[in-house]
């Protein structure tokens, strides 16, 4: 197999997988929201106030945000950042610990930049996907990965 030949087939898949992945990130990324959360935790027989914080995606226009139950599940108060930097208080709507899944509703009315689910059904081992959040909650940031198994 010629050298020359590899390099341009080797282009020309990152080419395709870079605009197919910038596609997803411009769909998605504007719906991302770091989440500030101030937990109760009880210390000494005192209660404290912990400081945490976590990602999660606007899902609905309305302002519905899907993240996790460790997260924000037992937050008093929450605060999502979106993408522009600005702040809007949240409040919990329903949170489910053991599948680790909590929806929050912002505060303010208006219209907000959402994702859509996709079809977990059509995933194969082999088919590359997208994580985007912010971990550590740092800035969004976006990382690819490959589906390594569907079974449950």
């Amino acid at each position: 197999m010629n050298v020359r030949w590899v390099s341009m087939l080797f282009v020309v898949i990152v080419t395709v997988f870079y605009h197919i992945s910038q596609k997803a990130i411009d769909a998605v990324y504007p719906a991302l929201v770091r989440i500030q959360v101030v937990t109760p935790a009880f210390r000494d027989g005192r209660e404290v106030r912990m400081q945490a914080g976590g990602s999660g995606v606007i899902v609905s226009p309305d302002g519905h945000v899907v993240t996790n139950h460790h997260v924000a599940g037992k937050a008093t108060r929450m605060i999502c950042v979106l993408p522009d930097k600005t702040e809007v208080a949240a409040e919990r709507v329903g949170t489910d610990p053991l599948a680790d899944i909590c929806v929050l509703r912002l505060a303010e009315k208006r219209a907000y930049a959402h994702a859509r689910f996709g079809d977990s059904d059509a995933l194969r081992v082999g088919d590359t996907v997208l994580a985007m959040g912010s971990p550590g909650s740092l800035s969004q940031s976006v990382t690819a990965g490959v589906v390594s198994n569907v079974d449950p």
